[in-house]
């Protein structure tokens, strides 16, 4: 084919082919749906901006008219016509020269230009430097592409009615050093930068992606309460609604939810969602990726294929709904992970980390601005998280978020410290469950090893049993142990030193083993508390603080079937007062020690007071309000030092920033890893992507002798399916 033909026929997409006009005007098509989805915060962003929202809207269009624009080049079309495998020059870099001379600057930065030359890669300061030398000149098809260039104001008036407001300038089409140093002049920038830019960004991603994906897309849910409902009668058709669910369905606006586990918290979050949705997205944030899925495949029963699920592994739960590399799988997999779906059950980290500017912020931030929050098990998370969550909550408080905590205990110095970013709101509890006993507690202070006996004469007995240790060592330690005196498949070892894929079948294991009439041993440590939703017959534990042995608890004799049940409290090990700190530890020994608790029954209104010992709130409240000063400290540091728009970028240079950007406060930082000996397997993996299956996040401590870095990080350790990673070979 001669290169002047390859002009002939401008094309944008090739399976099926599609010209440039054609995948434009589904992408605008798409952007004015968005203008309807997103008006609340197109209005805001306006203001904020000093602009009218027609104006922005305008801006917009352009940025979305223009994107592609530098597919109108040789190279591109090269690519399309003739299917070479390169691409030759970034098109998002070729559309630049048209989309800055279209529209002006607004407040001197160029939210178009950012925004379309970073709508296939993220945006940071080097960004295209290789190309600096390049010229523009004769990259083109030159002629197609001012024809298309100029149309702009014709086809705005055609879709919107409305006049284009701005004069269209001859394109630039010099070196690109000139051009790529005045749009990314972004040197102390006002905070609000950050908003206006991200909404640039999310309205392009919208229109581009969804003009690309052929799907059947929706922006929102509907009739929530009543989908709930359905779901309900169909697993319990004698099921009546609660008191505290009938009064939590007229709330509107924020509100505080404290319920036992297992008496309907979710559901009575979801009536409150129905009044306070408002043609938004619902979020539902929980502590662990196990909760999440589990919590996913809930919402799906309820909100069929509307839901996405977002955390670190969460690609491995759509493979396994829709296959490897399928198109079904890389779009679920994109709307999830940029919460662009109806409803999205995500990690708390994927919300947390992009207020820190990881990969998609800006499509996060844009999704959860005036949507419906649900945080679960509200209480779970350590000082450091909390102050994220409370600057999270007051950044999208601004953006007309609605917030639900929920919590089985919600310590009082957690709500008044919600309560000082979202103001006073009611809380929710039932009373007529602080009479509810499910456990009486037994505090033996020696080492748990002493119960070995106890734990075998329970699975005798066909009791499922659970056995938590504060750590993994000791899990390990106390899971061999047990194996010498029971002989038997039916004990497992669950932790979170075991590679994905290992991990997925114990917990499966563990869950179906809960349903079965024989007995069962569980040998786990905390990871079990806020995860598997299991009701097992008896509970042996460390100390540890009131609020995790009540989550603990709470996963035996959940449904209060049982009548009462004995749960064994033995005392921490060392590493355990380096887990949960001094203070907390001691606390908790104390209060398990009382001659009011120990052998007695606990009742859900004795485990509030009990809470309230293990934090005291003007101690807690010191600490919280310390912990956000350095926090805020860190976020505004970090943004400046990322001139507020630039993505987090993973290489050497930017160490520092990536050390502050984390969601958790880790005592012992972790890394994601793949043992060595699976990497033969994993290079004979058809898709890359299953690697997934592999990983396992360890402590650095474990492997940092061993580490081995090639695509991935591998360490060669000493791994097994029953134990997990031991230690390093070497």
């Amino acid at each position: 084919m001669r290169e002047t033909s390859l002009c002939s026929e401008i094309l944008a997409k090739s399976k099926p082919e599609e010209t440039i006009e054609e995948h434009t005007g589904k992408a605008i098509s798409f952007l004015l749906k968005y203008f309807d989805w997103h008006e609340r915060n197109i209005s805001r962003v306006a203001e904020l901006a000093g602009v009218s929202a027609e104006e922005l809207k305008s801006r917009l269009f352009a940025t979305v008219y223009l994107h592609d624009i530098g597919k109108a080049s040789m190279d591109f079309q090269r690519h399309i016509h003739i299917r070479d495998k390169s691409k030759g020059t970034p098109h998002a870099l070729l559309s630049l020269p048209f989309i800055y001379a279209a529209v002006p600057p607004l407040d001197g930065i160029h939210y178009e230009s950012l925004a379309v030359m970073s709508h296939h890669r993220p945006f940071y300061d080097n960004l295209y430097s290789d190309r600096s030398d390049m010229e523009f000149e004769g990259r083109y098809c030159v002629e197609e592409a001012k024809r298309f260039y100029r149309k702009l104001p014709i086809i705005h008036e055609e879709r919107t009615g409305k006049e284009y407001p701005f004069s269209l300038n001859e394109p630039e089409l010099g070196i690109a050093r000139d051009l790529l140093k005045r749009v990314k002049d972004l040197y102390r920038v006002p905070p609000k930068t950050r908003e206006i830019f991200s909404l640039f960004v999310s309205a392009l991603h919208y229109s581009d992606w969804l003009a690309s994906a052929n799907i059947d897309y929706k922006y929102s849910g509907g009739n929530i309460a009543e989908r709930t409902e359905r779901a309900v009668k169909k697993a319990n058709r004698s099921f009546r609604w609660y008191d505290f669910q009938n009064r939590i369905r007229d709330i509107e606006g924020d509100v505080f939810i404290r319920i036992p586990t297992g008496k309907g918290k979710t559901e009575a979050a979801l009536l409150w969602v129905d009044r306070n949705l408002n043609s938004g997205k619902l979020i539902y944030l929980l502590p662990t990726r196990v909760t999440s899925n589990a919590m996913y495949l809930r919402m799906k029963r309820i909100f069929g294929d509307m839901v996405g699920i977002s955390h670190g592994t969460a690609a491995l739960r759509i493979a396994e709904e829709s296959g490897w590399g399928t198109e079904e799988y890389k779009s679920k997999k994109l709307l999830s992970s940029t919460f662009m779906e109806p409803v999205t059950v995500a990690t708390i980290d994927q919300l947390l980390l992009a207020s820190f500017n990881w990969y998609h912020w800006e499509d996060i931030e844009q999704n959860a601005a005036f949507s419906a929050v649900i945080f679960d098990e509200i209480h779970s998370y350590d000082t450091y998280t909390t102050a994220l969550i409370l600057n999270l909550v007051s950044e999208l408080k601004e953006r007309g978020a609605k917030f639900a905590f929920m919590s089985a205990t919600f310590p009082d110095y957690l709500k008044e410290g919600l309560e000082g970013v979202i103001g006073e709101r009611p809380l929710i509890q039932e009373e007529n469950y602080d009479k509810l006993s499910r456990h009486r507690i037994h505090f033996i202070d020696t080492p748990i090893e002493n119960a070995i006996q106890s734990i075998r004469r329970d699975y005798e007995r066909g009791k499922k049993t659970l056995v938590i240790l504060n750590t993994v060592e000791k899990s390990m330690k106390m899971y061999k142990e047990l194996k010498e005196v029971i002989r038997s498949d039916d004990i497992i070892l669950y932790h979170s030193r075991f590679i994905e894929r290992d991990r997925r079948e114990k917990e499966d294991k563990i869950i179906k083993h809960a349903e079965l009439s024989r007995g069962f041993i569980a040998v786990t440590t905390q990871v079990v508390e806020v995860s598997l939703d299991i009701d097992y017959d008896a509970l042996y534990t460390e100390l540890a603080p009131i609020d995790a042995l009540v989550q603990r608890m709470g996963r035996v004799n959940r449904r209060g079937k049982r009548g009462v049940v004995d749960v064994f409290i033995y005392e921490p090990s060392e590493e355990s007062f380096k887990i949960y700190g001094e203070g907390n530890m001691r606390r908790a020994n104390e209060i398990v020690q009382d001659q009011e608790i120990n052998g007695k029954e606990i009742t859900e209104g004795m485990i509030k007071t009990l809470v309230e010992r293990q934090y005291p709130k003007e101690e807690m409240l010191k600490e919280l309000k310390k912990e956000m000063g350095n926090i805020q400290d860190s976020l505004r540091y970090l943004r400046v030092n990322l001139w507020r728009i630039q993505t987090l970028q993973l290489s050497d240079e930017w160490n520092t920033l990536r050390k502050l950007a984390k969601s958790r406060e880790e005592r012992f930082p972790t890394i994601e890893v793949i043992p060595l000996d699976f990497k033969e397997e994993i290079d004979k993996l058809s898709n890359p992507a299953e690697a997934i299956r592999y990983i396992v996040r360890v402590p650095l401590y474990i492997v940092d002798k061993c580490l081995l870095k090639e695509e991935r990080w591998y360490a060669d350790v000493n791994y097994n399916k029953e134990y997990g990673i031991i230690n390093c070979k070497s």
